[in-house]
């Protein structure tokens, strides 16, 4: 089976990619596990609406929890936007909405911050989206498709 180069290629880079993106997920998680806490207000609470194109030409609605939130650092203030490392979409209105569930219009939250770039912040210290499955599929498929050609 031939496989043209430019899949391999493809294929590869989206592996990479995907990888890439994990890594740095998992090392701004384990970095935060030290980060200080300080107090916030939400400031914004919504869900965003995004129309995609899909294979066949049309549109399809994806929808993502957006949050902004304000906290002060050594007298500065700071707004800060992301609930957790990675952001996912969802295909369901309902379900960014409950991810927003816990950070209605001025609720009080924790906010977790580096010490040494406190615009660098996040509500919940986790990796959402984990692309490690997808990351192990798409290296056999890389490995699968070099395998073929050879």
């Amino acid at each position: 089976m031939n496989v043209p180069i430019g899949v391999q290629i493809v294929a590869a880079l989206i592996g990479l990619t995907l990888f890439a993106s994990e890594f740095y997920k998992r090392r701004k998680l384990k970095e935060s596990l030290d980060w200080p806490t300080v107090g916030g207000t939400i400031v914004q609470s919504d869900v965003q609406k995004t129309m995609n194109r899909d294979h066949d030409g049309g549109y399809e609605s994806s929808y993502t929890a957006r949050v902004i939130y304000r906290y002060m650092v050594d007298g500065k203030s700071y707004d800060g936007d992301r609930i957790a490392f990675g952001q996912l979409s969802y295909s369901r209105r309902d379900r960014a909405a409950a991810e927003l569930a816990p950070y209605p219009l001025n609720a009080q939250v924790a906010v977790y911050f580096n010490p040494h770039k406190p615009t660098d912040s996040v509500l919940v210290r986790s990796a959402k989206g984990s692309a490690l499955i997808i990351c192990i599929g798409a290296a056999a498929l890389g490995f699968v498709i070099l395998t073929l050609i050879r």
